[in-house]
């Protein structure tokens, strides 16, 4: 026998010990929880909401609306809102519509300025090596929306990649030629779009920005993440968004002196057109 075998037999009855409260626990809670309810809705009414409701057909509506890239006021968001009309009606929602308010870049809701639509049609990235040819692609808005940042709009351009890290001060582009090319940058194309293309002459933005910093963020380095530029940004430019591990590939190459040419093409547009929003409502009986 281990000599550690007595302290995991003492911390595998603790762990049980636990265990054994805890389930109480949650019995006495689920207990207090349900003489809570019966005061309200009856032992009845419970039942019949029990068998009525089902996570399965909840997941596979989640399942239909997670295949749209719901962009503001886009053709994909009105489709996965017309899924939910459909199924609201199927349920018994004869009072279920869909409300349509402006997208149109003017009108206000609060504080919030109402933003222009947002359509991709087309967007792939691709390497060109020494011959001319296509040889990886990064990005395609076909196989995944999310590669292309939000607020993007047309471009198309054959040109070298330049790295300008953060791209907020002027170090970063010390003795760097920008005009004309793509730049790789870690941080928001937003962050970098009035300096590198707007003062610089870039061609467009190439981007691995994390939309959220959390202690964990960097353990998944292929993940690609959500992006955007300024829906009112004074300039107005492209960008793609790659993931950690692609852009240390690019950048490591870069590094080493090597030239690394982009074939860059988007078609997209901003315009004018209606955020869409699925409502419902069940009658109570007391008029």
């Amino acid at each position: 026998m281990s000599a550690f075998a007595p302290w995991k037999h003492q911390q595998m009855k603790a762990s049980s010990t636990l265990v054994a409260w805890a389930i109480v626990g949650i019995m006495f809670l689920s207990g207090r929880a349900q003489a809570d309810l019966d005061g309200f809705v009856t032992e009845q009414t419970l039942k019949t909401i029990a068998e009525e409701t089902s996570g399965g057909a909840a997941k596979r509506n989640l399942d239909q609306v997670t295949l749209y890239h719901r962009m503001r006021g886009s053709k994909q968001f009105r489709s996965a809102a017309e899924h939910i009309l459909g199924q609201l009606q199927q349920y018994g929602y004869d009072n279920a519509t869909i409300l349509e308010y402006p997208a149109d870049g003017e009108t206000m809701f609060g504080t919030q300025k109402s933003r222009l639509v947002w359509e991709v049609d087309f967007a792939e990235l691709w390497e060109i090596d020494s011959s001319g040819t296509r040889s990886e692609r990064y990005a395609s808005w076909a196989a995944m929306p999310l590669s292309v940042a939000q607020d993007s709009v047309s471009g198309k351009v054959t040109t070298e990649l330049v790295d300008i890290g953060a791209g907020t001060n002027a170090a970063d582009y010390a003795g760097k030629e920008i005009a004309g090319k793509l730049v790789l940058t870690v941080s928001q194309p937003e962050t970098v779009v009035e300096k590198a293309v707007g003062e610089l002459g870039a061609a467009g933005i190439i981007s691995y920005a994390p939309n959220q910093k959390t202690a964990w963020w960097l353990q998944n380095d292929r993940l690609v993440r959500w992006g955007h530029l300024g829906s009112f940004s004074k300039t107005k430019s492209f960008a793609f968004m790659i993931s950690l591990a692609t852009a240390r590939k690019l950048k490591a190459r870069l590094a080493d002196g090597e030239t690394i040419t982009l074939d860059a093409h988007i078609e997209a547009r901003q315009e004018a057109g209606v955020h869409s929003v699925v409502t419902a409502s069940i009658a109570g009986s007391d008029p």
